[in-house]
C-alpha cells in the first residue's frame, strides 16, 4: 500500500514528497510534522531520481563559511545573509502563528532549536517595562511567562511549572526571594528600624528627648526672667482683674464665678492692705497652666474654657511687668517653648494614648491598609501629630514593611498581595497622599516593585491545580494517533523507497532511506512524545531561551538573535548531522525558513 502510494505520487504534477504523504495518509493537521516527513521522503526521492548524495554534494560543493564561526564580519554573517535573502524572495519573517502549548511541545522535541525563529512563533512579547524595573531591582531571575505579554504563552509556561519539584518553580521562588530584597532595600533607606517594634520605641524616645530638650530649654529661660525681676517686686494685673470683672457682670454678680476665678481674682486683687507680687502672678501663672496642660495641680478640675482665659490674661499682665526689664525677649521665649512641648504631647497622646507608650508603627500599618481602600482619615492624622518630615519618612518606611512582610525585612513577601495594594492606591488617588511625605526615589523603587510584583501576580494567575494539571500533563504528553500513524510507517517508507534503487547506488538508497526514516519517525514521536513536559521545561529553563526571549524586547534583528544562539557549540552536532542541502539552506536562509518550508520554498 506505502509503495503504491509512492508509485502515484511519482505520476502525479507537483512535489513528489508532498503527493507521497498526502497518498500514505499522512496528512495531518500539525504543520511541522508534515514538513518533517515531506523532507523524508524527499530524500529517498533524490536518491530514486539519481541525484547526488549528500556525501557526493558534499565533495562536489563549494566551501561555505561555517554559521558558528564567532569571529567572522557582520558582512559574513550567515544569519544575516538569511535574513536579506528571505526579504529578497519574498519569504515571511514570521511563520504563521500556532497555540502556545503545541509551540512550546515541538521546540522542545529539537535537540537545538532556532530559537529567534521559535520565540517568534511562540510570540513571547517581551514587556521591556517589566524587565527595565526587574534589572534595577536587580532581579535576574525571572520566567519569561512574567514577562511576557502572550496570555497564551503564559498559561503554557505556568501550567508546566505546576507539576512537583518543576526547575520552573525554583526559578520563580528565586524570582520573588530576590524581589522581596529589592522591596526590603528600598524601604530599609528610609525606615527608621529594623522591624515595627523598634520604630516605635524609637518614635517615643525621639519625641520624649524632642520634649525634654524643649522643657529644659523654656526652664532656663524662666530662670533668667525670675533673676531680672524680683520675687518681691509689686506689680499690677490690669488685664486679668479686667476680664474677671466681665465675667461677673455677664454672669450677674462675682458670686456666680467658678472657685479658681474667686481665687485668682482674690490674688489679682490683694486690697487696701496687701499687694501682688511678682512672684504670686507668676504663680498663678504655672498653677493656671499645669491645670490646662498637664491636668494636674489644684486647678485641675476646672472648666477649660475658664482656664484658657485665665492662663492668657495672666500672661499678659506678666509681660506688661518684665516690660521695664531686659527679660521679655526671655519670657516670650519660653512661653513659645512651652507651646511647642504642649503641642507635641498632644499629638503624642493622639498616637500612643495618655500613658505615651502605645504602637505608633501599628497605627502606620492600619492606616497605609486603610489608604488602599480609599479611607485616609487615619493616614491624614498621623501625619499631623508626627512632628518632622524625618519621622514621618521613617515611620511610613516600617509601616509599609509591616504590612507586606509581617513587620520583617524580606520575609513572606507576596507579590500580589503588594501589586493588589499599590493597583488601589493608584486607583483611589491616595498614591499622591504618599508621596508627600516619601523620597522620589523611594517612590520610584516602589513603582519598580509593583510593575515586576504585578508581572508575577499576572503570571502565577496561570497555575493549575491537580486536576487539571494531571489532564494537562497527559495532553502535553500524549502522542496523538496521526504522530503514533507517522511515526510507525516513517521508517519503512524511507526503507521501501530506498531499495527500489538499482545500480550501484542501491545500497546507499537502502541505507539513506532506512536513515532517514528512522530520523523522521524520532522527531515525530520527540513532537508529541512521553517526555514532551521534560523537554518543555529544559527549554524553557534553560539560559539560552531565556537570554533568547530577553533578547527579544530589544527588538534586535532576527540575525543577531539567531547568531547568539549559532555560536553555542552545541549547535554544531546538531548542524553537522544535516544533510548538504539542508545545511546550505540554513545558511541562505535561516533556519527558521529551514523549518517551516519545502522545496518549492527553497
Amino acid at each position: 500500500m506505502v509503495i503504491g502510494s509512492l508509485a502515484d505520487a511519482a505520476n502525479q504534477r507537483g512535489d513528489f514528497a508532498e503527493n507521497a504523504a498526502i497518498n500514505a495518509g499522512l496528512n495531518i493537521a500539525t504543520h511541522g510534522l508534515i514538513n518533517g516527513v515531506t523532507r523524508g521522503v524527499r530524500g529517498a526521492s533524490n536518491i530514486i531520481s539519481g541525484n547526488k548524495t549528500s556525501a557526493q554534494r558534499a565533495t562536489t560543493a563549494p566551501t561555505e563559511t561555517s554559521p558558528f564561526s564567532g569571529d567572522a564580519a557582520a558582512a559574513t554573517n550567515p544569519a544575516v545573509h538569511a535574513a536579506e535573502a528571505r526579504v529578497a524572495q519574498g519569504v515571511p519573517m514570521t511563520p504563521a502563528t500556532r497555540n502556545p502549548e503545541e509551540v512550546v511541545r515541538t521546540v522542545a522535541a529539537q535537540k537545538r532549536p532556532n530559537l529567534a525563529s521559535s520565540l517568534d512563533e511562540l510570540d513571547i512579547n517581551p514587556q521591556a517595562e517589566v524587565l527595565e524595573s526587574a534589572e534595577r531591582l536587580n532581579v535576574d531571575s525571572l520566567l519569561p511567562s512574567h514577562f511576557s505579554g502572550n496570555e497564551q504563552y503564559k498559561a503554557v509556561e505556568q501550567a508546566i511549572k505546576s507539576r512537583a519539584g518543576s526547575a520552573l518553580q525554583v526559578q520563580e521562588n528565586e524570582a520573588i526571594r530576590k524581589l522581596a530584597q529589592g522591596a526590603g532595600e528600598i524601604i530599609d533607606r528610609v525606615s527608621g528600624a529594623k522591624d515595627a517594634l523598634g520604630m516605635s520605641d524609637k518614635f517615643i524616645d525621639t519625641v520624649n528627648g524632642r520634649m525634654s530638650a524643649l522643657m529644659k530649654r523654656s526652664d532656663q529661660l524662666y530662670r533668667n526672667v525670675e533673676k531680672a525681676m524680683p520675687a518681691g517686686a509689686k506689680i499690677d494685673a490690669p488685664s486679668t482683674r479686667s476680664m474677671l470683672k466681665q465675667v461677673a457682670e455677664d454672669l450677674g454678680g462675682m458670686k456666680n464665678l467658678d472657685p479658681i476665678e474667686k481665687r485668682v481674682f482674690r490674688a489679682v486683687n490683694p486690697g487696701k492692705n496687701g499687694a501682688l507680687t511678682y512672684a504670686n502672678l507668676n504663680k498663678q501663672r504655672r498653677l493656671v497652666g499645669d491645670a490646662l496642660h498637664k491636668n494636674s495641680g489644684p486647678y485641675k478640675d476646672a472648666d477649660r474654657a475658664a482656664l484658657s482665659r485665665l492662663y492668657g490674661s495672666l500672661a499678659d499682665d506678666q509681660k506688661a511687668a518684665l516690660s521695664e526689664t531686659n527679660a521679655l525677649r526671655d519670657f516670650e521665649v519660653a512661653q513659645r517653648l512651652v507651646q511647642m512641648r504642649k503641642s507635641m504631647e498632644e499629638k503624642m497622646i493622639n498616637l500612643t494614648g495618655r500613658t505615651l507608650n502605645g504602637d505608633v508603627s501599628r497605627k502606620a500599618t492600619t492606616a497605609l491598609q486603610a489608604m488602599s481602600k480609599g479611607d485616609a482619615k487615619g493616614f491624614r492624622e498621623l501625619m499631623q501629630n508626627t512632628p518632622s518630615r524625618k519621622l514621618r519618612t521613617e515611620l511610613l518606611g516600617t509601616g509599609l514593611r509591616d504590612m507586606l512582610s509581617n513587620g520583617k525585612r524580606g520575609a513572606d513577601f507576596n507579590p500580589a498581595g503588594f501589586a493588589d495594594w499599590y493597583q488601589n492606591m493608584l486607583a483611589n488617588g491616595q498614591m499622591r497622599n504618599l508621596a508627600r511625605h516619601l523620597p522620589k526615589e523611594t517612590m520610584s523603587g516602589l513603582n519598580d516593585v509593583y510593575k515586576v510584583a504585578k508581572a508575577i501576580k499576572d503570571a502565577k494567575s496561570y497555575e493549575i491545580t491537580t486536576g487539571r494539571l494531571n489532564e494537562f500533563v497527559k495532553r502535553f504528553n500524549r502522542v496523538t494517533a496521526a504522530n503514533e500513524f507517522v511515526a510507525n510507517h516513517a521508517q519503512r517508507i524511507g526503507t521501501a523507497v530506498g531499495s527500489t534503487v538499482s545500480g550501484p547506488f542501491s545500497a546507499v538508497g537502502a541505507v539513506a532511506g532506512s536513515e532517514i526514516g528512522a530520523k523522521v519517525a524520532s522527531k515525530i514521536r520527540a513532537m508529541g512524545g512521553a517526555a514532551s513536559m521534560e523537554s518543555a521545561e529544559k527549554l524553557i529553563s534553560s539560559p539560552e531561551f531565556q537570554k533568547a526571549a530577553r533578547l527579544a524586547v530589544k527588538q534586535a534583528p532576527e540575525s543577531i538573535v539567531d547568531t547568539t544562539v549559532r555560536r553555542s557549540s552545541a549547535w554544531r552536532s546538531f548542524y553537522n548531522s544535516l544533510p548538504e542541502s539542508d545545511k546550505k539552506t540554513i545558511s541562505r536562509l535561516g533556519i527558521m525558513y529551514w523549518m517551516n518550508s519545502d522545496d518549492n520554498q527553497k
